[in-house]
């Protein structure tokens, strides 16, 4: 079964894992556990909810025009980062099999 592992802060890792549906985002799974993964409107255009986002299996979903636009307007870099991650926002990546690392401060 495909897993998320939420890493907030200088909390402990917390690996959950999750059914595929086509339609649950991130940002949803991350409240339904509890966790605390800041968001604002959860509609792509705020960008409280943005996450480095690592892929560990499966395949990387592009960046939308949209989430592009909203992570650059917040000056979060586009291409990879040293460790391999990836700022995304949580609220727009929909959940589709892949094993993920999510980390935000």
């Amino acid at each position: 079964m495909p897993f998320v592992e939420f890493i907030a802060g200088h909390r402990l890792p917390e690996t959950v894992a999750y059914q595929p549906d086509g339609q649950t985002t991130l940002l949803e799974l991350a409240r339904l556990e509890e966790l605390p993964l800041h968001w604002r409107c959860g509609l792509g255009t705020c960008g409280t909810c943005a996450v480095r986002l690592t892929l560990i299996a499966g395949t990387a979903q592009p960046l939308s025009n949209k989430e592009r636009n909203v992570l650059t307007h917040h000056a979060k870099p586009l291409q990879p980062l040293a460790d391999g991650s990836q700022w995304r926002l949580s609220c727009s990546y929909v959940l589709d099999g892949a094993d993920l690392r999510a980390a935000w401060e």
